[in-house]
């Protein structure tokens, strides 16, 4: 992860490795070094940087969704044909109509009675999407205002209509999760 960047006309700086001795601001902690506390960004590190060019709006290039891809690649398991209960193809997860929108997080609830997805809007339109697929075994419609983080709470039981919760999974008082 970069620790910083900027961009001022058609120069980019970013800050990759940064190595303050601790952050104990004061507190007379880390009385130690290197054993109370590990140094910051000490030893060997990677980084990787992308730089997407494209004309006219960064939206339009889609540089949230190619961000994401950049720093959680898919991860590819070759297999062969075996026995199964499931199908020889299948659709885990989808989305319509295919936006900006990302999922970022796909989970079992804490509470162990469905599934908890968040969604990150983040071109700065307000967005209505069908998401469906074998994992949620129903269609789940969802609006996305401009910016917003929903975490949204998909029940097992498909009696039970999937509902907004907080980030903790705890139910939204009524109008808490608006916007």
């Amino acid at each position: 992860h970069l620790h910083g960047y900027d961009a001022a006309g058609s120069a980019i700086a970013l800050t990759i490795l940064r190595n303050p001795l601790a952050g104990d601001h004061g507190g007379r902690w880390a009385v130690r070094p290197g054993e109370d506390y590990p140094y910051t960004d000490n030893g060997f590190h990677e980084a990787s940087i992308r730089i997407h060019p494209h004309e006219g709006d960064w939206r339009a290039a889609g540089l949230a969704a190619r961000a994401a891809e950049h720093v959680h690649p898919p991860l590819v398991v070759a297999d062969t044909y075996h026995s199964g209960s499931l199908p020889s193809k299948g659709a885990f997860l989808q989305q319509d109509p295919p936006t900006p929108a990302v999922l970022r997080a796909l989970k079992r609830a804490e509470s162990g009675e469905g599934l908890v997805l968040r969604l990150v809007e983040t071109d700065g339109v307000a967005v209505h999407l069908t998401l469906g697929g074998e994992t949620l075994g129903r269609e789940v419609q969802v609006t996305l205002n401009p910016y917003e983080v929903q975490t949204l709470l998909v029940p097992d039981d498909v009696s039970a209509a999937p509902r907004v919760v907080g980030i903790a999974e705890f139910d939204l008082a009524p109008g808490e999760g608006e916007t």
